[in-house]
């Protein structure tokens, strides 16, 4: 900012307010940066924030859906080994690389609620949020799994 760089503008969680002060070329004032960098700080932590909770909330509801899978099963002495998974993307221009239609784990159908899908990180996932998977795969992650009897 005390530079007056033109990268500033590609930072995705910057305040555009501030972007016609960048834009003139004049030098910034020590005051216009404190601005800028406190509302570049406010963003981030808001953005921070909506990650953790939209990625723990995945976790809960997708744990929730297996465990209740689960008991469903036991309850109806059906074996789960004769479960299929098939991962399902939300098919937007949202959805990570590794997670895409036809190059990625949408789509993918395994046999068993132990198996794990595999990512083409290499990666093994129980289900969409799985915390035993990297966060790089998880982290605001739509997906889920669709279950039926084989």
């Amino acid at each position: 900012l005390r530079e007056n760089s033109r990268r500033t503008l590609d930072r995705a969680l910057r305040d555009p307010k501030f972007d016609e002060a960048i834009q003139s070329g004049r030098p910034l004032t020590q005051a216009q940066i404190d601005r800028m960098v406190e509302s570049y700080r406010r963003n981030l932590l808001a953005a921070r924030s909506e990650t953790i909770a939209r990625t723990e909330a995945g976790r809960m509801v997708n744990e929730g859906r297996r465990i209740g899978l689960l008991q469903a099963l036991m309850q109806a002495q059906l074996d789960p080994a004769n479960v299929a998974k098939t991962w399902r993307s939300m098919r937007d221009n949202r959805v990570r690389p590794t997670h895409k239609h036809g190059s990625g784990l949408d789509g993918q159908t395994v046999i068993g609620m132990d198996t794990p899908f595999v990512s083409p990180s290499g990666a093994t996932l129980r289900y969409p949020h799985d915390p035993q998977a990297p966060f790089s795969e998880t982290a605001n992650c739509r997906c889920f799994v669709i279950y039926s009897l084989v």
